[in-house]
């Protein structure tokens, strides 16, 4: 009995417990959305259980004897009546405790599915490591944790395969040498369906490390794993360091008929080219990713490729904060000719994303080949560039273009090599808008100057634009100006403008000031969803207290202003970059 009893007090405590104090993200975000528990209910349960626990650890010091009968018999109406008062009070706050108890089976599979569905990687710039534990949002031991709550939750989880297809392999020695990671890592693959989407890499892969084995500890625990994902991985993402990568011909090639989409990051400081030749065992990839990779000339070209990212962070660190030295200007990033031949067999290409940086002295010429996509499917196109060049954009025709963005860096030091060169991308921007006759719905542009002509001829020539991100632009007020139609009824251009993002130096607060008092007087008629002013401050004697007390103040008075100018904005932002 008693232990009976110390089991249903163990389950009633930890259920709501567990319930009130999880730390998943995902089942906090629901329990926030629903009813509030009452104050002080964990401290009243606690009180009760705490309770009913000692009652029951002295319980069965009085079965030794017959003599002690007595004596347990009123311990155990006391433990009883202690236990039925945790059981009404539970099942009374129960409801408020977790209040998704109310939702059906078939609820919380949506939402479970939907909570664990594969979603696509994050928008990085070329200039930010991707972080391997931000692709899956939820991932095996999420799982575990929801498991726990409940029985229900239970039931749910273990009877859905579709919610077992995220699955992440830390390369860990210590985990890796006990055979209960490895156990685990097998039921978590059984218990998942044909389609899965493993993420396999190193906790932190700051630095590139060095293998002196002939087969690395990762190599030996996808040998192992092979059996279990051979012919059901879709998508796989890899976070190794270049020598463990050399190693995974034999891997991929068991992984190919099934595969889909390979994402490959390697460390972001390396000290030698990657190895890429094992991509040629997966020859039916329709989704190539690749960061921090310098050998290019080893990538295959994938004929049914419709994404195609390359960053390359190592190579912007190097050409936009350090300082090139004469010997290093023959220093070889991924230059236009090279990504022309990659992508001219990708006929079905409909996201382009790369790199285009190359600080050769023959970059001064124009190259004689640039970008070429044969298909005309290509949806979404962002390049980014240490410097322009006319070439880029000349052989591209997309007539279902949608997003645009282009951002040309300009190297901190060695600049005076870059100023003769440097080309203004805006005329390059119009000519692919008006030869691909395509309907652009959002266009970023950042470190690319411009006039007001070439800025007015832009904004003609993409009358459908509802996002429009202008960075590094010097004169914030002229864009203003052509925004605004002199010669028709309407106050904008741009009539489906919604999302306005403008980055500027405005030297004062007074600046801005008059930046909105203009969006507040003439532009009354126009639906903004979300307006984002970059200040950079040149104040350097002001505390970044005052800054944002300055801030604040200033949000406050023109949200007033705009309200009263009926102007509707969702979201209007002003931020301090600080120089």
């Amino acid at each position: 009995m008693p232990n009976n009893l110390d089991t249903d007090a163990v389950r009633y405590y930890h259920q709501p417990y567990i319930s009130a104090m999880a730390h998943n993200p995902v089942y906090k975000r629901l329990v926030e959305s629903n009813d509030t528990p009452p104050p002080n209910i964990e401290k009243t349960i606690c009180f009760h259980v705490k309770d009913l626990e000692g009652v029951l650890a002295g319980a069965g010091d009085f079965v030794a004897t017959n003599k002690q009968k007595p004596k347990f018999s009123g311990r155990r109406k006391l433990a009883w009546r202690s236990r039925s008062q945790v059981e009404s009070f539970v099942s009374g706050s129960k409801a408020v405790l977790n209040p998704v108890r109310r939702l059906p089976v078939e609820r919380l599979e949506i939402i479970f599915e939907l909570c664990a569905e594969r979603t696509k990687l994050p928008q990085v710039s070329a200039l930010t490591y991707l972080d391997p534990h931000t692709n899956l949002f939820l991932t095996g031991s999420d799982l575990w944790a929801l498991g726990a709550t409940c029985r229900r939750w239970r039931s749910v989880v273990l009877g859905r395969p579709g919610l077992w297809s995220n699955i992440r392999i830390d390369i860990n020695e210590a985990k890796i040498g006990s055979e209960y990671y490895f156990d685990r890592l097998v039921e978590h693959l059984n218990r998942a369906n044909n389609a899965l989407h493993v993420t396999i890499g190193h906790s932190a892969l700051d630095t590139d490390i060095c293998c002196d084995a002939d087969k690395s500890i990762s190599v030996e625990l996808l040998e192992q794993l092979t059996p279990y994902l051979s012919g059901r991985v879709e998508q796989l993402n890899l976070f190794l360091p270049l020598c463990e990568a050399r190693q995974l011909a034999d891997f991929c090639d068991e992984l190919a008929p099934s595969l889909r989409c390979v994402q490959y990051s390697g460390p972001k400081t390396s000290s030698h080219l990657g190895d890429l030749n094992w991509m040629w065992k997966v020859n039916n990839l329709t989704c190539v990713r690749l960061y921090n990779i310098q050998d290019w000339a080893c990538i295959p070209v994938y004929r049914d490729c419709t994404e195609f990212v390359c960053l390359n962070s190592t190579i912007y660190d190097r050409v936009t904060e350090t300082e090139l030295q004469d010997d290093e200007r023959d220093f070889v990033g991924l230059d236009v000719e090279d990504v022309g031949v990659i992508i001219s067999g990708m006929e079905l290409l409909q996201r382009l994303k790369i790199d285009v940086v190359d600080v050769r002295e023959r970059f001064i010429a124009e190259p004689e080949n640039g970008l070429l996509v044969t298909g005309h499917n290509l949806v979404n196109l962002d390049i980014a560039a240490v410097h322009w060049s006319s070439s880029i954009l000349a052989n591209i025709v997309t007539p279902v273009l949608e997003h645009l963005r282009i951002s040309v860096t300009q190297m901190k030091d060695w600049s005076e090599f870059l100023v003769s060169t440097m080309r203004n991308a805006l005329p390059d921007i119009v000519a692919l808008i008006q030869r691909s006759k395509c309907t652009l719905r959002g266009l970023s542009v950042q470190g690319v100057s411009a006039n007001a002509e070439e800025l007015s001829r832009l904004f003609k020539s993409a009358r459908n634009i509802e996002t429009l991100c202008l960075y590094n632009y010097p004169e914030m007020m002229h864009v203003f100006e052509l925004l605004e139609d002199s010669d028709s009824t309407k106050p904008c251009v741009l009539p489906h403008l919604r999302t306005l993002k403008l980055q500027g130096p405005f030297e004062s607060w007074e600046d801005s000031v008059v930046l909105f008092d203009r969006i507040a007087s003439r532009w009354s008629d126009v639906q903004l969803d979300d307006v984002v002013l970059h200040r950079i401050s040149v104040d350097e004697k002001q505390t970044y207290l005052e800054e944002k007390d300055k801030r604040n103040r200033f949000l406050h008075d023109m949200n007033l202003r705009l309200a009263e100018s009926g102007v509707v904005m969702q979201r209007v932002q002003l931020d301090t970059v600080e120089m």
